[in-house]
């Protein structure tokens, strides 16, 4: 007994010693789920060494998020921000300040539209409140004669953007600017960006709307885990 006894604490012994040695860390996936940002409910997975440090990660990226929904946000104004609401309020005017990383998402969609053909155009602002007026109203439809006129004021070359001085000023009066088609994965993108550089390197950022999947964000891999997959 005595001897089986010894050659189980030696098994054990060299069992802890070959798992300091390799330095292993052990981690585990934790998921958050939240809603509030862009209307949709966001779904944060992530592998962390504990709860403690996944929650560090969860409160940065609701944090982030809820931030750029705010400088993406068309309806509603924000103190101290210069949004997207902002923007279509006064650019028909004058150059009107944007915040940098709307400034970045309206530049790079120009870069955009110029590699896919133009089939992105934020510029359709005035076609998109039409449906949105209808909607909220409970309109089957909105009012043909009204859609035909918005159509005529979607060209985004008259959005001036102003790199240098930040600013956007509209040609086009009646020009209105609406970014939902891509501000969640852009959003989603610098907020994994954000966490990268905050030691995170493996998560998935998904975003859902209803029954259908939204804006997925994969990053990293093996190395805190098994490595996503993604199904259809």
């Amino acid at each position: 007994m005595k001897r089986i006894l010894a050659c189980m604490l030696i098994a054990v012994l060299l069992l802890t010693a070959s798992c300091a040695a390799s330095g292993a860390e052990t981690y585990q996936k934790y998921r958050y789920t939240f809603f509030g940002c862009f209307d949709t409910v966001i779904i944060f997975t992530a592998y962390a060494r504990d709860q403690a440090e996944f929650e560090t990660y969860a409160k940065l990226v609701e944090s982030e998020m809820m931030r750029y929904h705010r400088i993406f946000d068309k309806y509603n104004a924000y103190e101290g921000v210069n949004n997207l609401y902002a923007v279509n309020q006064g650019a028909a005017e004058a150059p009107v300040p944007a915040e940098p990383e709307l400034m970045d998402l309206l530049l790079s969609v120009r870069q955009w539209r110029q590699a896919y053909g133009g089939v992105l155009n934020p510029a359709m602002g005035a076609v998109l409140d039409l449906w949105h007026d209808a909607r909220e109203d409970g309109t089957v439809l909105p009012d043909e004669a009204a859609l035909q006129e918005a159509a005529q004021h979607m060209d985004y070359d008259q959005v001036i953007l102003d790199e240098e001085a930040g600013t956007v000023y509209f040609e086009d009066p009646a020009l209105s600017l609406d970014v939902g088609a891509v501000a969640k994965g852009y959003a989603a993108q610098l907020t994994s960006d954000t966490l990268r550089e905050n030691g995170l390197d493996s998560l998935l950022l998904n975003g859902l709307r209803g029954q259908a999947a939204g804006r997925t964000r994969f990053l990293g891999g093996g190395r805190r885990g098994p490595g996503w997959r993604q199904h259809p």
